[in-house]
């Protein structure tokens, strides 16, 4: 299927109007060369039709072409056959042989380079002795004086056309290069625009999973992360043979608290509780989180007993000192119970039995008198249920 001329390549069309105009020239030249002398003015006209044909048969070779441009190359690699026969045609005359061998040779040069040297002679001397082999080998150097002022004419014209195709060429690839410079800023600077609007996106979508995963009301992590975190740190805990504990918080008397003060206030109230919840939770490890309503836990790895021990009681002391006016509570203030268990050496084995014995050592401290803490009893099996009050 032929290609419409406006979508061929610029050097297949340049060249078919180059082509036409060259062959055109030495023709007109030849002739002014040969009808003086009436040799072989038929050999010259068949020639002729040839020469005109050619230009025309080359390009439609082009635009039916799969690849134009390769056929084009190709086209260029047999240029040097007819100039050949040409330079046969005119008996080697000097003017006009030297004319179209060097228009031929730059042709080459221009659009093969000089590595075609050596292909472009071997067409030079094909196309000689195909029409030799048939009119005859004659050798007539002098050139008329029309033959050689054409002939001038014809070389520079081809030379000043080279160039000038040559010069709109190279305007051609600097507006090119301009345009994909320009494209290149336009394409880094919506990379830029992109790669930011993708860093909000993940500072949006890291500021969701935060707040999916924190309690909206203390900003401590809600139950449904304490789940998940508790269990990586239950398995770890299992593989690297490390102490877990676990610690459970109650509010003690916080529904007459709410009751005595109203919701807004006991929001407030468990706010407070919160921060000093988190300021116990120092390490990376180490986990404060939400329950549920009025109950609070904490998280921490690679801790023993006697430390777990020592942090409960840290924290209801520092609640204590909160000094949270509670008139209907049996301390006049507000107070938590809480409950410790620890994970190791065969006790509380797994996340639900760490999670129930602290649930059962909380409600042990409630049912003993609230502000305590309760630790659960070293046992086997049964999971142990008797537990063992701390200091208050």
């Amino acid at each position: 299927m032929a290609t419409p001329s406006d979508r061929l390549p610029w050097l297949v069309r340049t060249n078919y109007r180059m082509r036409m105009a060259a062959f055109f020239s030495l023709y007109v030249a030849g002739s002014l060369h040969m009808a003086p002398s009436g040799r072989d003015l038929a050999v010259w006209m068949a020639v002729g039709l040839v020469l005109f044909a050619y230009p025309h048969v080359q390009y439609w070779r082009a635009r039916r072409a799969s690849d134009p441009m390769k056929a084009e190359q190709l086209n260029i690699l047999t240029d040097p056959v007819m100039v050949g026969v040409f330079v046969v045609a005119v008996q080697f005359s000097l003017w006009l042989s030297f004319s179209a061998i060097l228009g031929a040779v730059i042709s080459s040069v221009t659009n093969r380079g000089w590595r075609c040297l050596p292909v472009t002679i071997l067409g030079f001397v094909a196309g000689g002795l195909a029409l030799a082999s048939v009119s005859g080998f004659h050798v007539s150097l002098p050139t008329s004086s029309a033959a050689t002022a054409l002939s001038m004419v014809g070389i520079g014209g081809y030379l000043l056309s080279v160039s000038h195709f040559g010069y709109r060429r190279n305007l051609a690839l600097r507006q090119a290069r301009e345009d994909l410079r320009l494209r290149e800023v336009e394409v880094m600077a919506a990379n830029q625009a992109l790669q930011d609007h993708l860093g909000e996106i993940r500072a949006l979508q890291q500021k969701l999973e935060e707040q999916a995963n924190l309690d909206g009301l203390t900003g401590l992590y809600n139950r449904r992360y304490l789940d998940q975190a508790l269990k990586r740190e239950v398995a770890r805990c299992t593989r690297d043979r490390q102490p877990l504990a676990f610690i459970m918080v109650d509010v003690d008397d916080f529904k007459k608290y709410n009751d005595s003060f109203g919701h807004p206030a006991g929001d407030d109230c468990l706010k407070q509780i919160a921060v000093c919840l988190q300021s116990f939770a120092k390490r990376a490890t180490d986990m404060a989180a939400r329950y549920g309503g009025e109950e609070f836990s904490l998280v921490f790895a690679n801790t023993d007993s006697a430390s777990a021990l020592r942090i409960a009681q840290q924290l209801r002391q520092s609640i204590e000192a909160l000094n949270l006016s509670h008139p209907t509570s049996v301390a006049g203030r507000v107070t938590i119970s809480v409950g410790v268990a620890v994970m190791g050496d065969g006790l509380c084995d797994g996340v639900e039995a760490l999670v129930g014995d602290a649930d059962a050592a909380v409600y042990c401290a409630k049912r003993s008198g609230r502000n305590r803490v309760q630790m659960a009893e070293v046992a086997t099996s049964p999971r142990p249920t008797a537990l063992l009050e701390g200091d208050v």
